[in-house]
């Protein structure tokens, strides 16, 4: 068998995998350094305008969209799409998912048109590809709900966000991170509805999924308890809410994650 050099393809994707890992429990800064060490060997044995380059500027700019560093999650996007559909059929799955990451980035910077129209395309070609039942699928409706909820359609948004959520229990089990993710969506959406009293029951169970899942110092654990936070500040429970803001922002700058 041919040894491996420490400079060669399957190296770049053990890097790239071992990046990812890190970039979902949370470790942000030991995600960027992986990265960066697979994209060197990339540059190295594939170029700068290959997939595999594209594949990595995919996984940098999400990471960057974790930080709150939206400037330069667009820039990578931007990158990884011009260089799939330069070398790649523009229906593949991982072009469809770079448009999909372009599409939230616009709905966090509430151009919410385009976002939509994007979420719309990728959505019809995604379920074209791998069915309506994938976990890739959930995520597309998952962020579409979310952009239909910061939008105040709310009937939309929640039926986005059920048909994810369905999905999700049915693909991945009832206490798959994803589905915390989820049910923290829904948990928002009821309490923008002042329907506070479902709103608790699933920020709790959403907050004890994610972090039996992850970790109680993952950057999703934080974004549940911000959400906690805003409800008790609706619900005029002060000391509750800062209690709750505070474990947020120590998860935070832990993390290195910047707040929109």
């Amino acid at each position: 068998m041919k040894a491996v050099g420490p400079e060669s393809p399957p190296v770049a994707q053990s890097l790239h995998n071992l990046a990812q890992v890190a970039r979902l429990e949370g470790r942000y800064v030991a995600a960027d350094s992986i990265f960066q060490q697979a994209m060197a060997v990339v540059l190295k044995t594939s170029g700068p305008r290959s997939p595999p380059a594209a594949n990595i500027d995919l996984g940098l700019a999400g990471l960057r969209r974790d930080q709150g560093r939206d400037a330069d999650a667009e820039t990578l996007y931007s990158q990884a799409l011009e260089i799939e559909h330069a070398t790649e059929d523009p229906r593949d799955r991982d072009a469809v998912m770079t448009v999909a990451g372009l599409a939230a980035l616009r709905r966090d910077q509430k151009r919410f048109a385009e976002a939509d129209s994007m979420y719309q395309s990728v959505l019809s070609t995604m379920v074209s590809i791998i069915g309506p039942d994938h976990p890739d699928v959930a995520r597309i409706l998952e962020s579409y709900g979310q952009s239909r909820h910061d939008q105040r359609h709310d009937d939309e948004a929640d039926s986005l966000y059920r048909r994810a959520l369905a999905i999700d229990q049915r693909t991945l089990g009832p206490r798959h991170p994803d589905v915390g993710t989820v049910l923290k969506d829904l948990a928002r959406l009821r309490r923008d509805q002042r329907r506070y009293v479902e709103a608790d029951s699933l920020y709790r169970l959403a907050l004890d999924i994610t972090e039996s899942a992850m970790g109680s110092d993952h950057p999703h654990v934080a974004l549940v308890l911000r959400g906690m936070a805003e409800m008790a500040r609706r619900e005029n429970n002060r000391p509750r809410a800062a209690e709750l803001d505070a474990r947020a922002e120590r998860i935070d700058s832990a993390t290195g994650v910047r707040r929109r």
